[in-house]
């Protein structure tokens, strides 16, 4: 690149990522709000911010690496509408999938999946393709790839994928859920039994099952905390959270969009009164004994 040619290049993408952070603030924040404080949003803003810091430094490089990163978390969420509204609001066209494509063209023109790499190549971009409201091919043939791979594995291995382990009872076959942590599987009892040991004291579901909340406690003497952890549909956090080891803390739910925490003065670290997602409300009230 030229001199000349740099602060070209410098306007173009600092246009593409001040529209990119304005597209992420838009469609990706929002899902976990405790009061008023939006982490995502946040970060964001503050992305803003350094881009801008950039900008003024004239530093491309690095712009461009910060634009790369922003759009890999595009690139795996397959966010289709992207780069329609990159072109849209900026004139520059931006393909998120140049590689991707590629790879499935070489792929369809051997005629098979070779290997697991592979195979999640072709089925990323089928998944990305039923997505779309005009697919540019017939993914029919992308399922017919999969399907093969998937009936030559199971000919050598007698499985595919393995996402639960089967008992049987006297009765039925019963399917016994399997977590992953760390690369191994471990049963239910197994992981209830680990989450215990790192400090779990107990759970709580809401009325509708469709939240919960977890009193956890961690670390040792004056590193010791103690804290209430919500999960709705937006994701996890914590909600209160006071230094000391295995405090007398309840937390219960008073219904489905109230919480309510029985605790005393302890040095506080948060405490949020409500948990908002695009969906949910959730009111937090305490009871200082």
């Amino acid at each position: 690149m030229t001199f000349k040619e740099k602060p070209e290049e410098l306007d173009k993408y600092r246009h593409i990522i001040i529209v990119t952070l304005d597209y992420l603030i838009e469609n990706y924040t929002g899902f976990l709000v405790f009061d008023d404080y939006d982490a995502g949003k946040e970060y964001y803003l503050q992305e803003k911010n350094q881009v801008e810091k950039y900008y003024e430094q004239r530093r491309l490089d690095r712009i461009k690496s910060k634009l790369a990163k922003l759009t890999q978390n595009l690139y795996f969420r397959r966010d289709i509408n992207y780069q329609n509204h990159i072109k849209e609001q900026t004139g520059y066209s931006i393909d998120l999938y140049d590689d991707l494509h590629l790879k499935i063209n070489q792929i369809i023109q051997k005629g098979k999946i070779s290997d697991a790499d592979e195979f999640r190549d072709v089925h990323f971009m089928n998944q990305i393709r039923e997505k779309e409201a005009n697919k540019s091919f017939d993914t029919n043939h992308l399922n017919d790839l999969i399907d093969k791979y998937k009936e030559d594995i199971f000919s050598q291995t007698g499985h595919f994928r393995i996402d639960f382990q089967k008992e049987l009872t006297e009765d039925d076959v019963v399917e016994k859920k399997i977590f992953m942590v760390n690369n191994k599987q471990l049963t239910e009892e197994a992981y209830d039994k680990l989450r215990k040991d790192q400090g779990l004291l107990y759970k709580v579901n809401s009325p509708n099952r469709k939240n919960w909340i977890e009193l956890q406690s961690n670390g040792k003497n004056e590193c010791a905390l103690t804290y209430i952890v919500i999960g709705v549909d937006g994701g996890s956090g914590s909600i209160y959270c006071v230094k000391g080891e295995n405090l007398p803390i309840k937390a219960y739910w008073i219904d489905d969009s109230t919480i309510l925490i029985e605790t005393k003065k302890y040095e506080t670290l948060n405490r949020y009164q409500k948990v908002s997602t695009k969906n949910t409300v959730i009111n937090i009230k305490y009871i200082d004994n």
